[in-house]
């Protein structure tokens, strides 16, 4: 298959998972009643969980009125000259006038253009590369052989990941999570942004990785490794000996079946994505204290098999060790307000 119709064919693709997105989010959202009441009961269960005394008709009230206001259309704030132009265009008496003043305006530069020498030609933008997901933009001027390499291979490892991730036999749903993911490295990659694109395309890699593989989800308890923390949620206003404001974790790694660890994403308090081997997930307190006994003892972690992960999926199952619902948490964020571990 020719380059040109691989390229056409990823771009057609890249176009037809979208508009499958599209659809699918659209059908969720045409069903309300549905949607606001999975809301409100994940509402219900964080409360509870926290231990947050709230009142049912407080939650519905809430969700209601977020609902009511999500799909309502704002327009953005116009610029001041985007703003001056739509007064001109509202006023019909002065939209004459500043037709003329444009018509005279033009005709003074055309004037002016034609009394200066001809600036010299340019070259021509009129080639485009394409990077395997259907977005043309100008063709690279490089200053190198070294350069225009490194972009082939930026090309070349983008094109076999969207190949990958399309043969992957891969759930409706999950591949519609999957997708708007994947084709937001493109636009790095066409655009021939080293830095930014090579870190995307490494993120990917490790989203592929993870996604395919068949994982057990295990807490390290070898000499010196961290099987479970505390984390002060409030920044440094914890004391020391009080449980306000802490949450407590287990640590799991990824082992697929060659016992290899597998980098995983994890989702940080800043909202941003990052990857890392080892993950902590929340369990109780009293959870907490009885893995750091067992550890204290023996050295180890009692049933140290804590979850599973099936392959072509982003879901982990855990024993009932963890909090329902509970956060997901990265170790090495922060680390300042890891207040123990064992």
């Amino acid at each position: 298959m020719s380059n040109g119709t691989f390229s056409e064919q990823m771009g057609a693709m890249a176009l037809v998972d979208e508009l499958r997105l599209q659809q699918r989010q659209m059908q969720e959202h045409l069903d309300l009643p549905r949607r606001r009441e999975e809301v409100a009961e994940r509402i219900r269960g964080y409360y509870q969980r926290q231990g947050i005394a709230c009142d049912d008709a407080l939650i519905e009230q809430g969700v209601r009125e977020f609902f009511a206001r999500r799909l309502v259309f704002e327009a953005p704030a116009l610029s001041w000259p985007r703003r001056l132009l739509a007064g001109l265009l509202l006023r019909r008496a002065l939209t004459a006038w500043l037709l003329v003043g444009v018509a005279l305006l033009g005709g003074t530069l055309l004037a002016t253009k034609q009394h200066q020498s001809p600036a010299p030609s340019q070259p021509s933008k009129s080639s485009v590369a394409s990077a395997g997901n259907g977005l043309a933009v100008p063709a690279p001027q490089w200053s190198s052989k070294a350069e225009q390499a490194a972009y082939q291979a930026r090309l070349e490892q983008y094109t076999q990941l969207m190949a990958r991730i399309d043969a992957m036999p891969l759930s409706s749903d999950m591949r519609a999570r999957l997708m708007p993911y994947a084709l937001s490295t493109g636009p790095l990659v066409a655009n021939h942004q080293p830095a930014a694109s090579s870190q995307a395309l490494r993120e990917l890699q490790l989203f592929t990785d993870f996604v395919e593989s068949k994982l057990q989800l295990v807490i390290p308890d070898g000499t010196g490794e961290v099987s479970g923390y505390e984390r002060c949620l409030m920044g440094d206003t914890c004391q020391r000996g009080s449980k306000d404001g802490k949450a407590w974790f287990l640590v799991f790694q990824g082992h697929d079946p060659q016992g290899r660890v597998v980098t995983m994403p994890v989702l940080g308090s800043n909202g941003l994505t990052t990857f890392t081997d080892t993950v902590g997930v929340q369990v109780s307190r009293a959870q907490y204290l009885r893995s750091r006994k067992s550890k204290r003892a023996t050295g180890h972690i009692d049933k140290p098999i804590f979850g599973k992960k099936d392959a072509y999926s982003l879901d982990r199952g855990f024993d009932a060790r963890i909090i329902p619902g509970g956060r997901y948490d990265n170790p090495s964020e922060d680390p300042q307000y890891i207040t123990a571990r064992f």
